[in-house]
């Protein structure tokens, strides 16, 4: 065995490379790299040994609404595809559909990517830059930049380390559905000690109303390890590993309304996923936990709230209820929705990479987006069709895409603007290639 050993009571506990993994004297364990290690626990009786298996959370290649994007293996390039009305892709053009993956503009090597549904934001070795409809705006102190779909440097942004867009609205969107809090913030940062800042979009609406880009702290919140956001509802993991979540109140994926709140007193977790209608978030022992609207079964489990007569009184719960299934998980990812344009209810999925690295996915289905060959919708987890090995996982509105273990990207469900990236416009319920890149 190799440093890292650690006693708590009777127990010694360690880890075969404490660059991969370490595991402090109460026996949690912590992921620094990809890879695996053995972690020991040795008392006066003997010994045990678990193998733990460190993945990516997701962040080197993202869906959402219908657009994707990933950063290459090769040269950390950033690649999108998809939709591209409004410049999204990043490629200097609105040309739409992009159904091949294309080398976003300014030779820039990204850590993390977060396209939203009109515009996307990257995070560089240099800072934050976006690009696209709306966000082009903000980067700049409210001035447009001559070229608002290629990428633009968020002026001030060298003290931020990460980024998160923000789902499938903006502007006066969210605004107009998060009822009982203002909820407008469509970008969310963190420095590198954890600390979470957010920024405005513009409106959607012609002429459009500037906003100019002045990132604040966000009110209330403690400092994160990590941040996920969407379509007005955001939520952390913070150091001591607590889910924090604050927001609008739709469909009760924050929980409840308002300033950030422990979603789920007592309980550590190890990564969240807030989505616009839902959230999920996996606990330390790798149980899986969802929260907000269920009409299609995306919760994976009991129901016993409703929303507000708005939404058609949508089941929904606004405490974790535990997924239905044995499976423990590594990653899980709530899927947007496309229901609040109408005020309708929710239609969203849940995908997560179990311990055994296979994708398991469930919720709604038209478009064949839980991955197994069917288009039916599923309230309990069913193994996406196809022997691959996964390692990153991004569920979006009507599509999956994921990263297999050898770094190859995959899609499934919908594809009317190319989102599943294999160059057609043909949905597939089953996993395709996604052409060319090699994704992190």
């Amino acid at each position: 065995m190799t440093g890292g050993a650690v006693a708590t009571g009777s127990f010694k506990w360690s880890s075969s490379d404490t660059t991969t993994v370490v595991v402090d004297a109460t026996g949690l364990i912590t992921g620094r790299n990809v890879g695996s290690a053995t972690i020991r626990a040795l008392n006066s009786d003997g010994y045990g040994e678990a193998k733990v298996t460190v993945i990516e959370g997701g962040s080197t290649l993202r869906e959402t609404w219908q657009t994707g994007c990933g950063i290459s293996q090769t040269d950390n390039a950033l690649y999108c595809w998809g939709r591209n009305i409004e410049g999204q892709v990043g490629i200097g053009n609105e040309v739409n559909p992009q159904p091949v993956p294309v080398k976003v503009s300014g030779n820039l090597t990204f850590t993390t990517v977060s396209p939203a549904s009109d515009f996307t934001c990257g995070m560089t070795t240099t800072g934050p830059y976006c690009w696209g409809e709306t966000a082009a705006y903000v980067v700049n102190d409210g001035v447009e930049p001559a070229d608002p779909r290629s990428p633009v440097k968020v002026v001030g942004g060298e003290k931020f380390s990460r980024i998160e867009s923000n789902g499938p609205f903006t502007g006066s969107d969210l605004g107009s559905y998060c009822l009982d809090v203002s909820c407008e913030g469509d970008t969310w940062v963190l420095t590198p000690n954890g600390e979470a800042y957010t920024w405005h979009a513009t409106t959607r609406s012609r002429p459009k109303v500037v906003i100019p880009f002045n990132p604040v702290p966000v009110a209330g919140t403690p400092r994160f390890e990590s941040i996920s956001a969407g379509g007005g509802v955001a939520c952390g993991i913070t150091p001591d590993k607590k889910a924090v979540c604050w927001g609008g109140s739709f469909y009760l994926a924050a929980g409840r309304p308002g300033t950030a709140h422990d979603i789920a007193p007592g309980t550590l977790f190890q990564s969240i996923s807030a989505s616009l209608d839902h959230s999920c978030a996996i606990d330390i022992s790798g149980d899986a936990y969802c929260w907000g609207g269920n009409p299609n079964g995306q919760l994976a489990g009991p129901t016993d709230e409703s929303c507000r007569t708005r939404f058609l009184n949508t089941p929904c719960r606004a405490s974790p209820v535990k997924v239905a299934g044995d499976y423990k998980y590594l990653a899980i990812s709530a899927g947007t929705s496309s229901g609040a344009h109408t005020d309708s209810q929710p239609n969203s999925h849940t995908c997560g990479i179990t311990v055994e690295l296979d994708i398991v996915c469930w919720g709604y289905n038209a478009y064949g987006q839980l991955g197994n060959g069917t288009t039916t919708d599923s309230s309990v987890p069913i193994k996406v069709t196809t022997s691959l090995k996964f390692r990153s996982v991004a569920a979006a509105w009507n599509a999956t895409c994921a990263v297999a273990v050898d770094g190859a990207g995959y899609c499934w469900g919908g594809n009317f603007n190319g989102q599943l990236g294999n160059g057609t416009l043909a949905n597939s319920s089953v996993p395709v290639r996604t052409s060319g890149i090699t994704f992190k």
